[in-house]
């Protein structure tokens, strides 16, 4: 029975990382997970395997690879590499043609690595690229419209602003509704990134407010207690995938106050 099943597996190395990508992001090996898909993706696999074998976590497509690959970098914190790799594989798709866009089912990575890193130009493309979501899973449209948040908030477009948290909150409720179902740790991570748009609540007014007063404003309020207490419900996170110190990170580079920046690396 051993010697078939690793003949199998011998005979189909598609399948066999297809289940050990799968296995190491359940249990959030993102390096080695990482390197399946990358693996998964190797153009000679691909030429020996038209299709992936099917899995309920990475799906039967190369585009359901391609994402689990970005899905790992995301939680790696490589965010250059996100936004180089989904450009870099929407040009090889013959579907999506040759221009300097990112095809619509990797947008949602690109998206989120963008306003991550701070990168306002790139974000406002990505955001530009945004039209039809409705292939999209809950996942995937809580990453654009929360990255339509940042991008409104730092372009100070308010009333816009107030519509894309609203459609973020929509999102995440959608999944957290189904994952209460299976207790406290499936709906962890939804709880967090409501958190995140809490973050992202208590902040905003004061982008809009009179810039003299602005900076003494946001490091009062990002030096609290309370800002402080806040951050501490969270379980600590060394791959920096943490929703709350993303946001803060990200809001931080948006007020352009490096020194605030530097004490959360420090936190």
């Amino acid at each position: 029975m051993i010697f078939v099943a690793q003949k199998n597996h011998q005979i189909d190395p598609a399948k066999r990382l297809t289940e050990e990508a799968a296995q190491r992001e359940m249990y959030e090996d993102w390096e080695g997970s990482f390197q399946a898909y990358e693996q998964l993706l190797d153009s000679r696999l691909q030429n020996e395997n038209q299709s992936f074998p099917d899995s309920p976590a990475v799906g039967n497509t190369k585009s359901g690879a391609q994402k689990g690959l970005l899905r790992c970098l995301l939680k790696l914190g490589r965010l250059d590499s996100v936004v180089n790799q989904a450009y870099g594989m929407s040009k090889q798709d013959p579907m999506h043609g040759n221009d300097m866009h990112i095809c619509a089912e990797l947008l949602p990575y690109a998206t989120e690595a963008a306003w991550r890193l701070g990168n306002w130009p790139v974000l406002d493309n990505l955001v530009n690229d945004l039209h039809d979501e409705s292939s999209s899973d809950a996942n995937e449209r809580f990453q654009l419209s929360f990255g339509r948040t940042m991008h409104s908030l730092h372009a100070k477009t308010h009333v816009r602003m107030i519509s894309c948290l609203k459609d973020s909150r929509e999102s995440i409720m959608s999944s957290l509704s189904s994952a209460a179902r299976d207790g406290y740790t499936r709906s962890y991570p939804y709880l967090m990134q409501l958190h995140a748009l809490r973050e992202v609540e208590s902040l905003s007014s004061m982008f809009f407010d009179d810039q003299a007063k602005f900076r003494q404003r946001f490091v009062d309020t990002v030096s609290s207690d309370q800002w402080r207490d806040r951050l501490e419900v969270s379980t600590p996170d060394i791959t920096g995938s943490n929703a709350i110190s993303n946001t803060r990170l990200a809001l931080c580079r948006m007020a352009d106050d490096p020194s605030v920046e530097g004490l959360m690396w420090l936190d």
